[in-house]
């Protein structure tokens, strides 16, 4: 047998045996480190304590041999600023100070930034614990270090997540919520990266193939200067109409009942085909741009004033540039 071995000590098999018997776990939270009083003890199955400890700690990791679920190594991670001491043996014990195993360790001392040097010290040991033992880690979460081999580990699985960041939106989840070629309003002139303006251009559907899908076309729709209206879909009101069909403004006749100068008129506005009326207020040009002829009729029976002329309206509006994520 080597010099430097480890196993399971009697109190620490019995504790094994009673796991397997109830299905109580075997709670191991803390690592001890012993200098061997100057020499390398050889563990024994009675001991119940190291020879001489010299540092008590938590334990940084426990995991399964994924070659052997009956092995499970454990790591130590000894800070920069522990020592300074030799390191000669070593042991586990559970959360009721039971020593669960033992290893003898091959001497390596435990330096300190008052010596001139310092660094930290990470133990590997692999443990076989009885088949089926419920062996589980307890720890205190901020006494954890992370070894270099664990960093390695971590990072090649946050690489290989697609959705590593889900307190982030990615383009994988923006397209879920904002499909590829949805028009919406932006603020400024300049579109940011990624978007297309919606003017009329055309675009690659090589390059943006997603988008290609939404308009086949291979051109964008020229929202500048437009309103955007739903499609009728046969419901017989905006008929005859295509999608991404344009249509031009309609010229509306209207009455308006009252009396005055156009910019005086009070009362209500209609259509000469509409009813019933709809209100027609003193705030109007605040609510709809009317531009009219200059000249108003009245009938001085019925108190109707009637436009000779055309009426055009237009609500009250704010410009936005319409954009469409192109990715």
């Amino acid at each position: 047998m080597s010099e430097f071995y480890g196993i399971l000590t009697a109190a620490g098999a019995a504790a094994c045996a009673h796991s397997v018997e109830t299905g109580q776990p075997l709670n191991i939270n803390t690592v001890v480190i012993g200098d061997g009083n100057g020499t390398t003890p050889q563990p024994v199955p009675e001991q119940t304590d190291l020879v001489n400890t010299v540092y008590t700690g938590q334990l940084n990791s426990l995991t399964q041999d994924s070659s052997n679920p009956s092995v499970l190594v454990a790591e130590v991670v000894l800070p920069a600023e522990v020592g300074p001491f030799w390191c000669r043996e070593l042991g586990l014990k559970a959360d009721d100070g039971t020593l669960i195993a033992v290893c003898s360790l091959p001497p390596q001392y435990k330096v300190v930034a008052a010596e001139g040097a310092a660094g930290t010290m990470v133990f590997s040991v692999s443990i076989i614990f009885s088949d089926g033992a419920n062996v589980t880690l307890t720890v205190d979460d901020s006494a954890i270090l992370a070894t270099k081999g664990y960093i390695d580990m971590a990072l090649a699985e946050h690489i290989a997540d697609p959705d590593a960041h889900p307190q982030y939106v990615t383009i994988a989840t923006l397209r879920k919520h904002i499909p590829t070629g949805v028009p919406l309003p932006w603020p400024t002139e300049t579109p940011p990266t990624g978007w297309l303006k919606c003017n009329g251009a055309t675009f690659s559907k090589t390059l943006y193939p997603i988008l290609g899908a939404a308009y086949p076309s291979g051109q964008l729709p020229d929202l500048r200067a437009e309103f955007i209206r739903g499609w009728d879909d046969g419901r017989n009101i905006d008929t005859d109409r295509g999608i991404l069909s344009q249509q031009d403004g309609t010229i509306v006749t209207c009455s308006l009942y009252g009396s005055g100068t156009a910019a005086t008129v009070m009362g209500v506005l209609r259509s000469n085909s509409d009813s019933p009326a709809e209100p027609f207020d003193g705030d109007a040009m605040n609510q709809i741009d009317i531009l009219l002829a200059t000249t108003i009729t009245s009938s001085v029976t019925t108190g109707l004033a009637t436009v000779n002329d055309a009426v055009r309206a237009r609500p009250r509006n704010v410009a936005f540039n319409y954009i469409v994520r192109a990715e």
